[in-house]
Formats: structure tokens, sequence, C-alpha cells
């Protein structure tokens, strides 16, 4: 068996795919599996996974109808047999090191699972901002729960930087009906399993910010389909304590309030009712957490009282 497991979902990324399994094969570190999941693509991605697969044994090509994301890389993991689980995005590419340096860190400070930094990308692969992250340690199981609900997210809150032992996530898998955070999701219940975690500062990823990706065409809906993920959270949290659902609910309002201003200045949705619908169920869902945060007591009373004060001037 492989140490490693390597899961890239793929779909219409043609022009880049090419360079992200290059990046891959191209590792220092050698002894690992890639899955490479066409989840239905219309372009040539499909022909292109199944080109590489003929020249390397290593790679294991999947092809299924389109599902999304989360059922591409469930399938992944459904077959994966590494010790070692690793994401990549297949628009997006590593440094030829990461899983060299991810996995002697990793057994260096004896970590469950272990996140990198990375390099934000244009479209056209020029660097616009590099994470700046010191190491941190996520010392308990409390420690890596609670940073899923920090502002900002000190890991980046995705998977495509972290490495994972498999057994922390024995058969967690990623929620099918999320169309955004589905990778918050799954790493709350990886976490649960984890002793500890780390984040190391060396940018290892680059991840590729494309200009005509759906999320950057449609911002108001991106960002209205998060908050189906955000009330997820809170009733997992709830199940390990009011501390960590006050920090659920506090991240949710804050998200909220943000997406409404974000939504009502946003240009990209041409359909003004269309905008005020999406606004008008951003406000409800704020009420709601606002009621709740104030019947279970979850925040302090000046936060509280702050977030009632945003939310009159909405």
């Amino acid at each position: 068996m492989p140490e490693l497991s390597i899961i890239v979902p793929v779909y219409k990324t043609e022009k880049y795919l090419p360079k992200c399994i290059d990046s891959i094969l191209s590792q220092t570190f050698t002894d690992f599996e890639l899955i490479l999941i066409d989840d239905g693509s219309p372009d040539r991605c499909g022909e292109i996974c199944d080109e590489y697969a003929s020249k390397d044994s290593r790679i294991t090509v999947i092809h299924q109808e389109n599902k999304g994301v989360s059922a591409a890389r469930n399938a992944g993991l459904d077959v994966a047999s590494g010790t070692y689980i690793g994401f990549v995005d297949s628009d997006d590419w590593i440094e030829s090191e990461m899983y060299e340096v991810m996995l002697s860190e990793k057994k260096r400070l004896r970590a469950d699972i272990l996140f990198c930094s990375y390099i934000m990308r244009s479209e056209e692969g020029t660097p616009l901002t590099t994470q700046k992250q010191r190491e941190i340690c996520f010392s308990d199981t409390d420690a890596l729960l609670s940073s899923l609900f920090q502002k900002p997210l000190p890991t980046g809150g995705v998977c495509w930087n972290a490495l994972i032992q498999k057994d922390m996530i024995g058969k967690t898998r990623f929620m099918e009906g999320l169309t955004m955070k589905e990778d918050i999701t799954f790493l709350f219940d990886v976490f649960i399993r984890c002793r500890n975690g780390f984040m190391i500062s060396k940018p290892l990823y680059n991840f590729r910010q494309q200009q005509e990706s759906a999320t950057r065409k449609s911002l108001p809906l991106a960002l209205y389909n998060t908050l189906p993920a955000n009330m997820v959270l809170i009733k997992r949290a709830r199940a390990y304590g009011r501390r960590l659902e006050g920090l659920a609910v506090d991240k949710s309002i804050d998200d909220g309030i943000r997406f409404y201003r974000l939504v009502n200045k946003d240009t990209s949705l041409s359909d003004i009712i269309k905008q005020k619908s999406i606004s008008s169920s951003i406000k409800r869902y704020i009420f709601r957490l606002l009621l709740m945060s104030g019947f279970r007591r979850l925040l302090s009373r000046q936060a509280f009282h702050g977030y009632i004060h945003e939310f009159i001037r909405m």
C-alpha cells in the first residue's frame, strides 16, 4: 500500500489539469497513489486523466456522472488505501516538495492533521497574496474545533492544504447536499477524532483564483449558499458544549451581516427582485440566530447588543 493517497476531483478544468497532475507526479516524495475523479466533465478532462493513467501506474481514474465536488472527493476516499490523505483541486498546483515537507513535519510533530500555508494566484498564475501565517499548534481537539469559528480562519478552512491521517477520517465523508463550506463541515467531523494539529508557515500550495468561476460570477448566490452549512455547524457544535456553540453562532451572525452588506453592494445580480429576496433571506437568518443566542445566552452581553444594533441598521 502507498503511504499517501492524493485525491483530485476533476470538472471543467481542461486548461489547467495537466499542470496540476504534473506538479503531483513531480513530487520529491514518490510513495503515493493519485486518484483522479472525472466528475462527468463535458470537456477533455476525462481523456486527459486516462492518458496520464496509461503512463503512470500510480494513477487511478474514476469516471462518474456529474455529482459535484463533495461526491467526487467521497468517491476518492472510498478507494484510497494510503496511510495519509491529501486533496488537490484540479485547477491548482503544488510545490514539488509539498508532501515530503508535510509528511516529515507531521511525523516530527506527531500531528494528527497538518496544514501548510498557500499562495493565492491569478487565473494566469501570477502571485496575488501569500497567506502570511505563523506556525500554529492546536494542542487538543477543542483548539482544533474552535479554530473553525475564528475570524479569520487560521488554516483557511479548506482541505486542499491539509495532510490527514486516514484513521482520523474513518467513515467521515463530505456532505453532498452543500454547495459551499463543505470543507469546513468535513473538517469539523475529522477534528473530533484528532488529538492535535499544526499549521506550518511554508507556502506549498498554489490556489488559482478563476475570474469565471461560478462563485466569482455570482457572489450574492455564493454567499447565500454558505448559510445552510453554518446552521449545520451550529447544530454539531451544540453537542460539544455551550462555549463552542457560542463561537459557531457568533461567527455565523458575523458572516450574515457581512454577507448582507456585500449582497446589497454587488452589481452582478441584474434582477433586483432576486437581490432583494436574497437580502430578506439573510435578514431572517440573522434574526433567527439572534433569537437563538438570546434565549440560550450564547453571546456576551456586549456582543449580543452590538449585533442587535447592527441588525436594526440593516
